[in-house]
């Protein structure tokens, strides 16, 4: 739909429609109570929504290689938990290589966020913008740029 511009598309917590059900007092549940809900909620709340738009190719990017770095991180703790239960040197030799292997990779991956991150503008001021917060440094601003919609979306 949204490729054809056909119609405005909106996502909404389930939970505000059906806020807006009890506010109104709604009693019958079926699926054609439910559509006419939807509908009136979308009348009454159409100022207050901002039309769904599908992620930026460098958006879809960040988001894969953010995830994928969170696989390789938790592969490198199983590692490292095998590395201290290992008895034979052999085995803790294999492991180490394996997670300097990994390791490696995973700061190729870092290093390609980067660059995706500085060669949008609109990614590069969110992440400006999610550094500011105390506490976050630059695998938490990563996680939040890919999992978080846009941060235009929020007032504050």
């Amino acid at each position: 739909l949204h490729q054809h511009g056909l119609h405005a598309l909106f996502l909404v917590n389930p939970r505000r429609i059906k806020a807006f059900g009890n506010q109104k007092l709604r009693r019958n549940k079926s699926d054609t109570a439910d559509a006419r809900l939807i509908a009136r909620f979308l009348v009454a709340e159409q100022n207050d929504l901002t039309p769904w738009a599908p992620k930026t190719t460098e958006n879809e990017q960040l988001t894969e290689l953010v995830r994928y770095t969170e696989s390789i991180t938790r592969e490198i703790a199983k590692l490292k938990t095998k590395c201290e239960a290992a008895i034979d040197p052999i085995v803790l030799k294999s492991l180490k290589r394996r997670i300097k292997s990994e390791q490696k990779e995973l700061a190729a991956i870092r290093l390609r966020i980067n660059a995706i991150i500085k060669s949008c503008d609109t990614i590069r001021k969110s992440d400006q913008l999610i550094r500011s917060i105390p506490g976050i440094g630059e695998i938490s601003s990563h996680i939040m740029l890919a999992e978080i919609p846009d941060l235009t979306h929020f007032s504050n």
